[in-house]
């Protein structure tokens, strides 16, 4: 039976969420499953910063002036060439039309991380959700112990990547410099991208010659700026910003080593899997999330314990002046990604086949969405916002290592 896939999102923001979609269209599109990306905000945010691939379908929602009449919009949207597949993804102030949706509409909640913003996602719409995916197996044991009703309806897919168009040879230092990339929100609360000058004063004592590029953008890019500026007058540290998806990849060829320094809610990050699979060996936190699934240490990588800047820095001073073990753990890293479950040709099967019987399922009426009302989005009264600037502004000091 055919079908059609659509993916919502609020807009066309670079983040890990939407990379993953496109990637899984990509890959489903190669399987013959059309698809598409549905942008559902009333305003084109991002995309005049980093328009949408040209390989991917996109279209926009027509805005409507009150949200009510917005979601029904996008109700009768999905519904209009049935049977579809509808991802609602982090797309939280849209996806509240699931429980209106008629049974031809399969849902597939995807919960991307291990936040409980995705868990109160679940609390709010998964029993409409025809299934819900899991990009962990942490995670997937999480649903399970909060909500044992889904457990039958619930399942792991690890987020693939798409992979460059040939296998790269692993790491061989060609300078004295190691080459480190850090990539995501630039932020201090489970990012810890404060960590970075940390981290460069331990490596400065060591004298191990380094060069760390930062690509994103985010709250403590000017703190790191001034806290890390004799790194970057030494060529030690250089802050790109807010660069595209292609900026990033380059990056990543051009890298020794990835580093993640996040102490939590990563789900499974992208960034470390498009950086594995050009070649770069994951220097990584000891999250509970994702990473153990794909990392393990001293064979494709290494996870250290989240904050210890003076370990980190010991470990990257012992790989600069190790050569053959770096090789080494680069070629795993590589064969990892491009042999394993986390690619997208490995995640589009997956989720074809998830697509392929759920459809049957329906068709033959054996999945009933329970009645419901369609849930309007949380409108935040005085006090959350005056909490939420709060948070942004005054943000909590991190704990020591």
């Amino acid at each position: 039976m055919t079908y059609r896939v659509s993916i919502t999102t609020p807009c066309w923001h670079l983040n890990g969420v939407n990379t993953v979609s496109a990637s899984l269209l990509r890959g489903l599109t190669s399987l013959g499953v059309p698809g598409e990306i549905l942008l559902t905000d009333t305003t084109p945010r991002g995309l005049e910063v980093f328009p949408p691939p040209e390989d991917i379908p996109f279209r926009r929602l027509p805005a409507h002036r009150r949200i009510r009449a917005h979601l029904k919009a996008l109700a009768r949207d999905l519904a209009s060439n049935t049977p579809t597949v509808y991802l609602p993804g982090y797309d939280y102030r849209h996806s509240g039309v699931s429980p209106i949706l008629p049974d031809s509409v399969v849902i597939v909640g995807v919960v991307h991380g291990d936040d409980p913003l995705h868990f109160d996602h679940v609390a709010r719409l998964g029993r409409y959700w025809n299934a819900v995916v899991c990009v962990s197996r942490l995670i997937e044991r999480r649903i399970h112990e909060r909500f044992p009703e889904l457990a039958e309806r619930t399942l792991t897919i690890h987020n693939g990547v798409d992979l460059p168009s040939s296998a790269p040879a692993p790491r061989q230092r060609d300078d004295a410099t190691l080459r480190i990339a850090w990539a995501g929100r630039v932020v201090r609360e489970g990012k810890r991208a404060m960590d970075i000058p940390r981290l460069l004063d331990c490596l400065e004592k060591l004298g191990t010659p380094v060069c760390l590029t930062v690509a994103g953008d985010g709250d403590c890019l000017p703190d790191i700026r001034l806290e890390a500026a004799r790194h970057i007058a030494a060529g030690r540290l250089r802050l790109l910003g807010a660069v595209s998806n292609a900026s990033v990849h380059a990056l990543f060829e051009q890298s020794d080593l990835f580093l993640l320094t996040s102490d939590r809610n990563e789900g499974l990050p992208i960034s470390m899997l498009e950086a594995m699979a050009r070649g770069c060996v994951p220097i990584v936190t000891d999250i509970e999330s994702g990473v153990p699934e794909v990392v393990r240490h001293e064979n494709n990588g290494l996870i250290l314990p989240a904050g210890d800047m003076p370990r980190f820095a010991k470990e990257i001073a012992a790989l600069a002046a190790a050569p053959q073990r770096l090789a080494d753990l680069s070629a795993e890293a590589i064969r990892t990604v491009h042999h394993g479950a986390f690619n997208t040709r490995a995640m589009a099967r997956a989720y074809k086949d998830l697509f392929d019987r759920l459809v049957a399922e329906a068709a033959r009426g054996a999945f009933h969405r329970p009645a419901g009302s369609m849930q309007l989005p949380w409108r935040p009264t005085l006090r959350d916002r005056l909490s939420l600037l709060y948070r942004r502004f005054v943000p909590r000091p991190q704990k020591p290592a």
